[in-house]
């Protein structure tokens, strides 16, 4: 037996790394669902509950951390998220950069969401060993008085 149902409810997820193209897009995408919908003498109510300017990562921190994945011989992939993570609020004051540790079956954001533990184990040297190279040049480039 089918149903038509009489009310729907959905969320569409716009990402782009550029503003003014996220802008037009979403724009346009707009104005054809209410175009649709008026040929088709369908109400529709459209609620813009998040519009947030992307936010670039540090390209030096991405550089390194990729340079990492290759030394180390790892799978990576150098990509734009556009997720509203931590790292959106973070990276306006402070250099920012994230990795993204692969899901089983690429199943995320939900209670059946699981990851190998030899990935998390290889994404957490990823990170601390940026960590200590890092601070390590900081300390080798520091003039001390002794």
């Amino acid at each position: 037996m089918n149903v038509v149902p009489g009310k729907t409810t959905f969320t569409i997820d716009c990402r782009h790394t550029d503003a003014a193209v996220l802008r037009d897009f979403t724009q346009q995408l707009e104005n054809d669902m209410r175009a649709i919908c008026d040929e088709m003498d369908i109400g529709i109510d459209i609620d813009l509950w998040m519009d947030e300017e992307p936010v670039p990562m540090n390209k030096d921190l991405v550089a390194t951390l990729t340079e990492l994945c290759e030394s180390e011989k790892l799978n990576y992939r150098v990509m734009h998220s556009g997720a509203g993570h931590d790292a959106q609020i973070f990276a306006p004051r402070v250099p920012t950069c994230m990795i993204f540790i692969p899901s089983i079956n690429g199943i995320s954001h939900n209670p059946a969401e699981r990851t190998n533990i030899t990935d998390l184990a290889e994404g957490v040297k990823n990170v601390g060993t940026h960590a200590l190279s890092t601070c390590l040049a900081e300390i080798r480039s520091h003039k001390w008085d002794i």
